[in-house]
């Protein structure tokens, strides 16, 4: 590991903020999304006979966001990827993920990755390109190249992709996560992956907005549930990103069917 990057990672685990100077992570986005993906499942234990008890719902999305922009083609378009959990407890999670993400405003402008939506919490992955022209002496800095940071509330965490091997760098991420997730949220994580690696398995569904795990858990093994379960048509509405319950989770943007033709 460079010098840099240990120095660098060993100050901010003390979260200091405003390190990256982050903007919300939909701030950027555009708020117009065309469904090109949409699968919904009822999560269900079967008992004997006709018992079948409701273990939780899910709904993956994926969108093509529309930057207003028709001197950009519609294969470029930025895509946000959702996968929204509803657990029969009532709880929430969602696992998000941006590709193709528009060019930023400037070079270290930090651009939105991936993310975990939890009820009035969330853990955010952003990356920044370089950094700025005339460095910043008075904060701690990564090091120079692409980079991605954590962002948790107001802490911040840079994380250089390469260093994730690095015992030290692993601590401060756990340190972390320490302070920005409660027993219950990780207990919550859990579950909710399981569940999701199981209907990958049992009904391929999409589970690349898991990505994030590699950064948050490194050297983590997530297995799929070991319960009988099955994944059916939902008998009720599919979740509803937009829906009032998910305010505290997620920023909905506006979802139409189709891709426009331009």
């Amino acid at each position: 590991m460079r010098t840099g990057a240990r120095v660098s990672l060993a100050a901010a685990t003390l979260f200091l903020s405003g390190l990256a100077r982050a903007n919300g992570f939909f701030d950027d986005l555009p708020r117009r999304g065309y469904i090109r993906d949409d699968v919904s499942y009822d999560v269900v234990r079967r008992g004997a006979g006709v018992d079948r008890t409701l273990v939780a719902t899910l709904r993956y999305m994926k969108l093509v966001l529309d930057p207003s922009r028709r001197d950009l083609a519609g294969d470029l378009w930025p895509e946000r990827e959702m996968l929204l959990i509803q657990h029969a407890s009532g709880e929430k999670i969602i696992f998000e993920r941006i590709s193709k993400p528009l060019e930023p405003r400037h070079p270290e402008d930090p651009q939105p990755r991936s993310r975990i939506g939890l009820d009035g919490s969330a853990v955010e992955i952003f990356v920044r390109g370089s950094g700025p022209a005339t460095p910043d002496v008075s904060r701690p800095s990564a090091c120079a190249g692409s980079f991605a940071f954590l962002h948790a509330g107001s802490r911040e965490l840079p994380v250089a992709p390469e260093d994730l091997e690095v015992p030290t760098v692993r601590m401060g991420i756990t340190q972390f996560l320490d302070a920005a997730l409660s027993p219950s949220d990780r207990d919550l994580i859990e579950r909710s992956v399981q569940i999701v690696l199981r209907a990958s398995q049992s009904r391929s569904l999409p589970a690349g907005t898991l990505e994030i795990l590699k950064t948050l858990f490194p050297g983590k093994t997530f297995a799929p549930s070991s319960e009988g379960l099955s994944f059916e048509a939902p008998q009720g509405k599919p979740l509803d990103p937009a829906d009032g319950s998910w305010h505290s989770a997620t920023e909905a943007p506006e979802m139409l069917a189709g891709i426009p033709l331009y």
